[in-house]
Parts: structure tokens; C-alpha cells; sequence
């Protein structure tokens, strides 16, 4: 903390040092069980909101529109969105939740739930109501393929730089960030994207080039 005068003036910390504390108090929370945290320097491709907001705008009808904010909504695979059915959206008394089988090394594994938010949920419930679809339907039916080619189309009709390697999991990416910058605790944000360990998501850690600017200008 920096004082100019009497006034003290705090300065902003950035995703590393967010993820160095929470993950200190999680030591101290659960033992030793837990590797220390150590800052990465990798950078996962994704899209900044901007971008994901163009894409998502420019997609070739409800079908990709509603799957690209299910990718970014929820930060699950591909191939986890693609296998939900209609009747796995449920409307609960607490809210959305999807039941998806998590992918583990290209194989499914055991289903688990997944609350979403509000807004995707209700999105979802309308738009499957309005295609009528039917329980057992998938709610976005197709090969992966189709899909990742309506993503390039969108990406440069929005005019994204290298829209030609334009992939899926960028959306996924593009949320692990958002929860980082939102302070999500890294063990809640482990299990909602479904991460083997807690060192995987400790990567998404690494500063970026906001955070760097934002020190050279503190």
C-alpha cells in the first residue's frame, strides 16, 4: 500500500498475486496436500469479450448462436456440450443446472451437475421449446465438425485476427480468465470447469499483458 500524504491508496494486485493469496489461504485451509502455488508464464488462447460478443453475434442462426454462449457460458467442452439432452437441462427452485458427462482424456466419464447461470439457462429453455425438441433430443445436434466450422465463419465475418484457428476450446479458455478476474476461488473454479487437479488451473494464473500494464502505470 503506497500513502500520498495521509491518504492511503491501495494499489490494484493483479491475477498473480490474486491466485498467490487465495491459494495460500487455501494451504493454510487444507494442509499440505496442496502443491504451492508458483506463477506460470503460459497464456491459454481465448477470446476477449469483445470478441466473444462479435462472434456470438455474427453466428449463422439460433443453433451456433445458443451453442457458442453455452461453450462461453459454462466453460465445458465440446464434446460435453454436444452430449447434453433436452432433459438434462433442468429447471430447479434454486435455478439452471445441466447434468454433462466430463471428458477425461477423450472418454466420458460419470455425469455430474452443473448450475448455470440464470439468463443461459432460461436462454436454452426457450430455445428448445421453440425448436421442439423432445426429452431425449439432443439440444445441439450434429457432428463437431459443423460446429467448429460455423465458429471460423463467425470469428471472420466478425472480423477476429486468425480467424482461420478459430477452436472451440477458446471459448472454454475464455472463461477460466473471466472467473480469474472475478476472483473465483481456484478449487471452486477447479471443479466447475472439471480440471483433473488444481495445478491445472493454477496456469490460468499467469499474468497477462493488462496486468503488466497496470503495474507499470501503478
Amino acid at each position: 500500500m503506497a500513502r500520498c500524504g495521509a491518504i492511503a491508496i491501495r494499489k490494484e494486485k493483479t491475477s498473480a498475486e490474486r491466485g498467490a493469496d487465495v491459494l495460500k489461504e487455501t494451504k493454510m485451509t487444507y494442509g499440505n496436500a496442496l502443491t504451492i502455488w508458483k506463477p506460470q508464464t503460459k497464456v491459454f488462447s481465448h477470446f476477449s469479450d469483445m470478441e466473444a460478443a462479435a462472434i456470438i453475434d455474427k453466428a449463422d442462426g439460433p443453433k451456433y448462436r445458443y451453442f457458442f454462449m453455452t461453450l462461453l457460458g459454462t466453460g465445458l467442452r465440446i464434446g460435453e456440450v454436444l452430449h447434453i439432452r433436452v432433459k438434462e437441462l433442468i429447471d430447479g427452485m434454486d435455478g439452471f443446472t445441466l447434468i454433462v458427462t466430463r471428458e477425461k482424456k477423450g472418454e466420458h466419464t460419470k455425469s455430474e451437475r452443473l448450475p448455470i447461470a440464470q439468463e443461459l439457462g432460461r436462454t436454452l429453455k426457450d430455445y428448445c421449446d421453440a425448436a421442439k425438441l423432445q426429452p431425449n433430443d439432443y439440444i445441439f445436434p450434429g457432428h463437431s465438425n459443423s460446429y467448429r466450422y460455423a465458429l471460423r465463419m463467425a470469428a471472420r465475418a466478425a472480423g477476429i485476427q486468425d480467424w482461420q484457428h478459430a477452436h472451440p476450446h477458446q471459448f472454454r479458455h475464455s472463461f477460466v480468465y473471466g472467473k480469474v478476474a472475478a476472483g473465483v476461488h481456484p478449487l471452486i473454479l477447479t471443479r466447475l470447469v472439471g480440471h483433473s487437479s488444481l495445478q491445472v488451473t493454477q496456469q490460468y494464473y499467469a499474468p497477462q499483458e493488462s496486468d503488466l500494464r497496470k503495474a507499470m502505470e501503478g
